[in-house]
């Protein structure tokens, strides 16, 4: 784990933008590289302008009602990820892959355990089936554990059919997660309003299915059970109005309540917790007196550790980058954690750029920006007039951006604020692209096993699998790879195999429109859009060329070093390639007015399938025609 994980000691400069932007610097973080910050001994002075929640939620109950002696149902307005229960659930995807919504919410605000617990049981049982929970630690959230279920998804306008059907499985995932409270021995759980956002579920129906569920719970349950209180949690209005009304219309008015607002309001059971590096030890507060000696004895074992630990951190390094926690514990740093070594050192090399290296001129090249909304425009202004700087926006010969000028850390503190608007914008053209892809994915249909025809199944967060291959492997296809590269003079050091179901039938759609051989082709692309081009396949917007001389198109090269000088040299710790099949079909010579390909003959309906330099650059402008097979990691240092 110790080459996925790197502690970063903060200069003056850096320890200021941090003060300011840190939200912004963590949000960057887990879009560009997949990685997590854990910073320690930094001052907050101000919100960062991009945070996920915009303003602080109190949390406030709105119901309150005494089903039982040992059941209790209320519903609250409250963020689940600073909320304070026992057990908060996340609505999760059968693959647990916490990349949207309130699961990433959660896996961000939690740290990187929560995935990395997630993906050990994928590894270890497959995916999850609808209805079906799983608990998983929680992390830095302030509860115990995360139950995840996985509720229902329905068509944006389902048939009333479609939601019954979904109506028995979204009963079942509630029901499960209240069983898994028995089997926990909790004594709070937060549930919200699971299915009812990115998964189409009727919020009203969403909301009388969890209280009458709860309900039939509650008169099956054991009368001298443990004493439970299931609070339906939400921090959007008309969610918390939807559980409310349901309370009202099955259970009654509810029992009296304080008027105030909980400002912190602590679950049933108050936690202590003592870090012993590989192990958390954890203490449920109570009357006996073992308990409170036990806590005093923690207390003590605390200061010892403390002292430990500060006499050790002076032995270490005290600046730059290195493996362990060996940071002063006064030093203002960071802990970065990746999911592997070479996005770790992709992202320590950003981090020196941006932290320790601020430059009075920042330049952020990302075509996301053509996808800023007038909120955004009116976001950017007020970052100007705030950290005192230019934020000036452009685009031209297909390549788009914003440049920043002002004083270094000011600069700094900007930058990261618009890297994160425009990673934002990212991950809304990817969604979009996902939601663009299902609707086609719904209009074919595949053959099972006995022949007949079948809708494909609804696609996941989580739609790609990236497979490390062996690069000793005795096979044809990975020594073709590694040939075509190492007669290019270039060192790879990873070779994955990209596998999406998705992209996959949609490319093998086109190929029968096509009906041609597709060449093996390749793109040379940044990190950040190495798990975009996997999830969604290539867009004009993840890899602009040089000069797009040919075309507003796709571009892509028949030989590895042409795919070197097409792209410009990002400056970054490795160089990424993606093979692809690429269905060029008809082609004719391109030209820089274009944004289609040309028509054949006079019907403007016949066009050719993409356009080519005459000498190994291929274009093509729908990105279906194209399906991304390897990833290539390749080192800087060449092999002779």
């Amino acid at each position: 784990m110790e080459d996925k994980k790197a502690c970063v000691a903060l200069q003056p400069e850096g320890t200021e933008i941090l003060k300011h932007s840190r939200s912004a610097f963590c949000l960057v973080l887990g879009e560009k590289f997949g990685c997590t910050a854990e910073i320690h001994n930094v001052t907050n002075h101000t919100t960062s302008s991009f945070s996920h929640s915009k303003a602080t939620i109190v949390p406030e109950i709105k119901y309150s009602k005494q089903l039982s002696n040992s059941l209790k149902l209320s519903v609250w307005k409250d963020d689940l990820t600073t909320h304070k229960a026992d057990a908060v659930v996340n609505a999760a995807n059968k693959y647990l892959h916490h990349g949207g919504g309130l699961a990433l919410a959660l896996s961000r605000a939690g740290g990187p355990k929560i995935q990395q617990c997630s993906d050990k049981i994928i590894k270890s049982n497959g995916r999850l089936q609808t209805g079906h929970v799983v608990v998983t630690p929680a992390g830095n959230l302030p509860c115990d554990i995360i139950i995840h279920a996985v509720g229902p998804s329905v068509s944006p306008n389902a048939s009333e059919r479609e939601i019954n059907k979904a109506s028995l499985l979204l009963q079942k995932a509630i029901w499960n997660i209240l069983v898994k409270t028995n089997c926990t021995n909790l004594q709070s759980v937060a549930i919200p309003a699971i299915s009812s956002g990115l998964y189409n579920f009727p919020r009203d129906r969403c909301a009388n299915i969890i209280v009458s569920t709860v309900m039939l719970f509650n008169d099956q349950r054991n009368p001298n059970a443990r004493s439970l209180e299931v609070r339906l949690v939400n921090n959007d209005d008309p969610s918390v109005k939807e559980m409310q009304r349901a309370c009202m219309e099955l259970l009654g008015p509810p029992d009296l309540m304080p008027t105030q607002n909980l400002s912190n309001a602590p679950s049933q059971s108050v936690l202590s917790s003592l870090d012993l590096g590989n192990m958390a030890l954890h203490l449920k507060q109570g009357a006996t007196e073992q308990e409170t000696a036990f806590e005093k004895e923690m207390a003590s074992m605390q200061k010892k550790l403390h002292t430990s630990t500060i006499l050790s951190s002076t032995r270490g390094k005290s600046s730059g980058f290195h493996g362990g926690h060996g940071a002063d514990t006064g030093t203002p740093h960071f802990v970065l954690f990746a999911p592997s070594p070479e996005a770790l050192r992709e992202a320590q090399l950003w981090c020196v750029q941006v932290l320790q290296k601020p430059s009075g001129e920042v330049t952020i090249n990302n075509n996301h920006v053509v996808y800023f909304t007038q909120e955004d425009h009116a976001s950017l202004m007020t970052l100007q007039d705030r950290f005192n700087v230019l934020i000036t926006e452009f685009f031209r010969e297909g390549k788009g951006g914003i440049r920043i000028n002002g004083e270094p850390v000011q600069v700094g503190c900007a930058a990261l604020e618009v890297e994160a608007m425009l990673c934002q914008a990212q991950e809304d053209f990817a969604r979009s692209e996902e939601e663009d892809m299902q609707g086609d994915l719904e209009h074919m249909y595949v053959a099972d096993d006995s022949g007949r025809r079948q809708q494909i199944e609804r696609m996941s967060n989580r739609s790609y699998e990236k497979i490390q291959i062996d690069l000793d492997l005795n096979d044809r296809a990975v020594k073709e790879v590694l040939r075509k590269f190492e007669k290019c003079n270039l060192r790879i050091l990873k070779l994955e195999k990209i596998e999406n179901y998705a992209l996959k039938q949609l490319f093998s759609f086109n190929r029968k429109r096509i009906q041609a051989q597709p060449p093996r082709l390749y793109q040379c692309v940044k990190a950040q859009f190495c798990n975009l081009i996997c999830r969604v396949g290539f867009q004009r917007e993840y890899a602009p060329p040089k000069e797009q001389k040919y075309g507003a198109g796709i571009y892509f090269t028949s030989e590895v070093d042409k795919a070197r000088s097409l792209w410009a040299d990002n400056g970054e710790e490795y160089i990424y390639f993606i093979e692809a099949q690429v269905l060029t079909g008809k082609d004719k010579r391109g030209s820089a007015e274009l944004i289609v390909p040309p028509p054949i003959e006079k019907d403007p309906l016949v066009r050719y399938d993409s356009v080519t330099s005459g000498s190994g650059i291929h274009i093509i402008f729908n990105g279906q025609q194209a399906y991304p097979t390897y990833l290539i990691t390749c080192s800087r240092q060449a092999l002779f």
